[in-house]
């Protein structure tokens, strides 16, 4: 756990050396917002976090649990409906036709977080020609966005793939070898290779695949971040393939708010007004306290070795998009 807490205080560092602080007043969308597709609730203070031409993010303070049902219901009536990801008391995430991807959290604090994804720009795709792509079976579909490509590895969203095409290219990439260390579920597969090479395909919704590959880690990089003591766990625990259900949940939402930060701070390090961009700062340092409370309610003493290699892969996958920023 050291390493994700490490990072994590680096970030604070990173944050406070910018000279950002808490959010003082409220602040509306900008006229031509991609929100204006949605409405937003009566209820509480709408202070919006960023709104660029392809995202937009907001958190709605004071907003109670019994009004999460009825806006969410809103939110449907516009056609949010389409293809629902996840329905439950307190998170909807849902596209509309249009491949608009709009994510409804409610926090325990009674902050209710917004976010809304214009539809990704899919154009004509070819598949890398590296050694590490060759690894795989090429999707049978030719749409697509290749988000980033190195020597290192790659991701990759595939265009016009259906669930059912979608189940199919995980069976395929077990197929050619992709089964060890393997954690699979209805709409993610993780897995690695004989040599170490890692595979994370997942079907997001509105029938899009994300493919990303990456090259195995150092043998040395590998002997620093996991200790060579066993640790004093239970056989059956340490023994277990399955990814314990809430570490899984916090880990890829780390994940995600590290993504939407490095995307964030891309924007921030190439505007010529970073002014009007300081309220994204308040919102992390809040998010920074949430995502710390969960972490350290794991003990990576009891960790299991399905756990622990999830854990690795999240940090190691993090570290990685870090490095874009340098």
């Amino acid at each position: 756990m050291k390493r994700i807490i490490i990072i994590s205080i680096c970030l604070m560092i990173l944050l406070t050396s910018s000279g950002c602080g808490k959010k003082d007043n409220a602040t509306p969308p900008k006229e031509n917002s991609i929100s204006n597709i949605i409405v937003f609730p009566e209820q509480g203070t709408l202070d919006v976090v960023f709104d660029y031409d392809d995202t937009f993010k907001a958190d709605v303070d004071d907003f109670s649990e019994e009004y999460f049902e009825d806006y969410k219901n809103e939110i449907k009536k516009l056609g949010f409906d389409y293809d629902i990801l996840e329905d439950s008391i307190d998170e909807y995430v849902a596209y509309n036709d249009e491949g608009y991807l709009i994510d409804l959290y409610l926090y325990s604090d009674d902050t209710l977080s917004i976010g809304l994804d214009a539809p990704i720009e899919f154009g004509a795709l070819n598949w890398p020609t590296s050694d590490l792509a060759a690894l795989l079976p090429i999707p049978e579909s030719n749409i697509g966005k290749t988000e980033w490509e190195n020597s290192d590895g790659f991701v990759i969203y595939v265009g016009d793939i259906t669930p059912e095409e979608y189940a199919d290219y995980v069976d395929e990439c077990s197929q050619k070898g992709f089964d060890v260390d393997y954690n699979k579920g209805d709409d993610f597969y993780y897995a690695d290779n004989a040599s170490g090479v890692s595979v994370d395909l997942r079907y997001e919704g509105f029938n899009t695949m994300f493919v990303r590959v990456d090259a195995p880690e150092e043998q040395e990089d590998i002997a620093e971040e996991v200790p060579n003591e066993e640790p004093a766990t239970n056989p059956s625990e340490t023994d277990s393939t399955e990814v314990d259900p809430d570490l899984k949940a916090t880990m890829d939402e780390y994940e995600e708010f590290m993504n939407s930060y490095v995307e964030f701070m891309k924007k921030y390090n190439s505007s010529s007004d970073t002014s009007g961009m300081l309220l994204e700062y308040a919102d992390v340092m809040a998010k920074y306290a949430d995502f710390t409370t969960k972490i350290d309610s794991y003990d990576a003493d009891t960790m299991s070795d399905a756990d622990a290699k999830y854990y690795l892969d999240v940090v190691n996958r993090v570290n990685a998009k870090l490095l874009e920023l340098y």
